[in-house]
């Protein structure tokens, strides 16, 4: 195949000349072609046989065209636009006359000739038709190239002027910008010197103090650096002698942002691990992290914000009990649970990762609940367990790191696992309102109420409550679930326990990562999308660019709140976007959709509109039967609770005083403690603890254990 064809363009590498061929006569003897730089060149006729020497002996290059002609409508301007139409109504009839007006002499005569019918220059034609050869031989190549003007992102150098006056001529700098109309004087170009001033002042006094504003380090700049600008007199007042000599706070508020990005200005101030936790790009989602139900866990354990008291004496206050929580990441299905009197540790830890594994229906029947198994499936240990750097970072870990992965997350990085520390905020919402004891925020104020002495739950109760509320979680929908578009062709709800009955059967599978194509560029459909810390947003998907990502696009959009960008996008696959650059409407960035679900790529704009549709459809159909089961679970916590105040209110009031009752917490979660260690290895919820432990935890007040005297499990200690 003959390489040398219209169009293409040839470099000659001994001095880095380019040319493009504009035609190439029938019996290819003949070649056409014309400079790629330089202003008002002629064509040339070469050698066809000569380039095609040249081509083969290596001393003539194809390279590909440095011009790029996309001419995006929203990118043009009227001035571009009406620039084109005349240049290409004034100069069609001469480019159509191919190959004659490649002839100097009759081109000559020809621009002339149209010279004087439309009414404009010589030169003025010459420079269109030089244009429309190099760009490329199309009519969009006569709007102008726009992208050589203004020098975007450079500084603009001062002018000066000379002044005739009496004493003689005077040379001085010319203020850049508009004149003042408000401000008295004439202003101050900040130089060199400045610029240095103004870095120097923000790294001093803002970056490295924590709680000083921009205003306070705009002031002490001026009173640092600008001393010689200032007078101060014998009372302390301060006065400002020369105020064009000094930066305006407007001006030094353009280049503390000219200077310095909100990446670096917010790590120097408040530290690295603050912005990975707070204004790091939310580039990922932790699905994406299981390949299917049952692969990775989470697991955390927080201190629950409820006081409990005896199931023995309702008016021994025992203390919070320790809420251990796992979860899986893919279906965020609750899978395991513990509550204990316990402070964390690794056993405590082993007791719900042991919790995972049971009969989940003949667990919840030992707290006189009765389920379906769809509603809490039963599941396997996870292939990874994911938790922080406490209990899985113990010795104890190893032996469980033999039968599966254990991960532990980075210093002060609980973001890491953000699944399951969620829960703990959305679980005690669901019971906090009919819970007495519960723990609100103005705990600590003086005057403040003692929510201890309120306490009616136990331990036992407490746990039919947190059952409950895993319960609902696990047949509610989860907002902002990412389905897969094969879940909503089959009407699958975004809820915990359908996403792992479907996965069970659909998703056990290694996960597949296919590589991205190479996409050729042309002319597509444009559109306004927002920015956002989770990516680049366009119809419900989010996209990603390393390029981006180094402009901190991402974090200011987080910081600051979303903005809009263009894109283009090819309407039958929308694997990628192209992002268009804002200073050279010519540029592109490619940004690949953030998923690894194979049924998300190639997609045409309309199936992805359809399935968001139907995806919000499918749960809508369930709303009512989402609704009961939440009012069933409601119903259930208000009579544990209503059970739990009346059994409190028939004992009475306490014969203690509060004083008695509080001081004397931690003597009675001993107790407590080890009444609830042997009922939780009846129930199912531990392991068996040595009787030399019974001993151990009963070595307490002769008038404590008086009280408990009743209680049988301590005669059985005595043998």
């Amino acid at each position: 195949m003959n390489a040398l064809i219209k169009n293409t363009v040839i470099c000659l590498p001994q001095n880095q000349d380019t040319k493009r061929i504009l035609y190439v006569s029938q019996g290819n003897d003949l070649i056409v072609s014309i400079p790629m730089r330089g202003r008002r060149c002629s064509p040339g006729i070469s050698s066809h046989c000569e380039w095609s020497s040249m081509l083969e002996n290596g001393d003539l290059e194809i390279i590909n065209d440095p011009t790029l002609d996309l001419p995006f409508s929203h990118a043009l301007t009227d001035g571009m636009i009406s620039r084109k139409e005349k240049a290409w109504t004034t100069i069609e009839p001469l480019v159509k006359d191919i190959p004659a007006i490649f002839e100097s002499r009759y081109r000559n005569n020809k621009i002339s000739i149209r010279a004087v019918e439309t009414n404009c220059h010589v030169d003025s034609i010459r420079d269109w038709l030089c244009e429309y050869w190099q760009m490329g031989c199309t009519p969009s190549a006569l709007f102008g190239k726009r992208n050589n003007c203004g020098a975007p992102g450079k500084i603009k150098p001062s002018r000066a002027k000379t002044l005739i006056t009496p004493e003689g001529d005077t040379t001085v700098e010319v203020k850049r910008g508009a004149p003042r109309s408000k401000t008295p004087g004439i202003g101050m170009n900040i130089s060199e010197e400045h610029r240095n001033i103004i870095r120097v002042a923000t790294n001093l006094f803002y970056k490295k103090n924590k709680k000083a504003t921009l205003k306070l380090a705009y002031l002490k700049m001026i009173h640092h650096y600008y001393r010689d600008k200032i007078t101060i007199d014998s009372k302390g007042k301060i006065s400002i002698t020369h105020p064009d000599e000094i930066p305006t706070y407007q001006q030094f508020i353009y280049w503390y942002k000219k200077q310095n990005e909100e990446y670096d200005v917010v790590i120097a101030r408040k530290g690295r691990t603050y912005f990975e936790k707070t204004l790091r790009p939310l580039l990922g989602n932790s699905t994406f992290e299981s390949i299917g139900p049952g692969y990775r866990y989470q697991i955390d354990a927080t201190i629950a914000d409820v006081y409990l008291v005896s199931r023995i004496d309702r008016n021994t206050i025992v203390g919070r009990p320790v809420f251990y929580v796992v979860i899986d990441v893919w279906s965020r299905l609750i899978v395991g649970l513990y509550i204990g009197l316990e402070q964390a540790s690794w056993a405590t830890a082993m007791m719900a990762i042991h919790n995972v594994t049971l009969n989940k229906v003949e667990f919840c029947r030992q707290f006189d609940i009765e389920i379906d198994p769809d509603e809490w499936p039963n599941t396997p240990l996870a292939s990874v367990l994911l938790g922080d750097r406490g209990e899985l970072l113990s010795k104890q870990a190893d032996r469980l790191a033999e039968v599966l992965d254990v991960e532990n997350t980075p210093p002060y990085r609980a973001d890491w696992k953000g699944i399951v520390e969620r829960q703990f905020r959305l679980l005690p919402a669901k019971f906090a309102a009919d819970v007495k004891g519960y723990v609100e925020k103005d705990f600590v104020q003086r005057t403040g109420p003692d929510y201890r002495l309120d306490a009616s739950l136990t331990l036992h109760e407490f746990t039919k409550i947190a059952i409950h509320c895993i319960l609902e979680h696990n047949t509610t929908p989860i907002n902002g679930y990412p389905l897969e578009n094969s879940m909503v062709a089959q009407e699958i709800p975004a809820i915990p326990s359908h996403l792992w009955k479907w996965g069970s059967r659909n998703r056990m599978g290694a996960l597949v990562r296919h590589s991205e194509n190479k996409l050729i560029f042309a002319l597509l459909p444009t559109a306004e999308v927002s920015v956002t810390a989770n990516g680049i947003s366009f119809l419900g998907r989010n996209y990603y660019s390393a390029e981006v990502h180094q402009r901190n696009w991402f974090t200011k959009a987080r910081g600051k709140g979303r903005f809009k960008v263009t894109i283009s996008y090819h309407p039958h696959n929308l694997n990628n976007i192209y992002l268009h650059d804002p200073a050279y409407r010519d540029n592109f960035t490619v940004c690949t959709l953030i998923s690894t679900n194979t049924s998300d790529l190639c997609l045409y704009v309309e199936e992805v509109l359809a399935n968001a549709a139907k995806a919000r459809k499918t749960n809508t159909k369930m709303a009512y039967d989402v609704l009961g089961r939440q009012l069933t679970h409601q119903k259930a916590i208000e009579d544990i609770a209503r059970t739990a105040n009346d059994e409190k209110t028939e004992i009475g009031e306490p014969t203690q005083s509060k004083k008695d009752r509080i001081s004397n917490i931690r003597s009675y979660r001993l107790i407590e403690k080890a009444i609830n260690r042997i009922t939780n290895y009846r129930t199912g919820f531990g392991i068996p603890m040595p009787k030399s432990a019974y001993t151990r935890q009963t070595a307490v007040e002769p008038q404590l254990v008086d009280r408990y005297a009743r209680v049988p499990i301590f005669a059985d200690n005595e043998d």
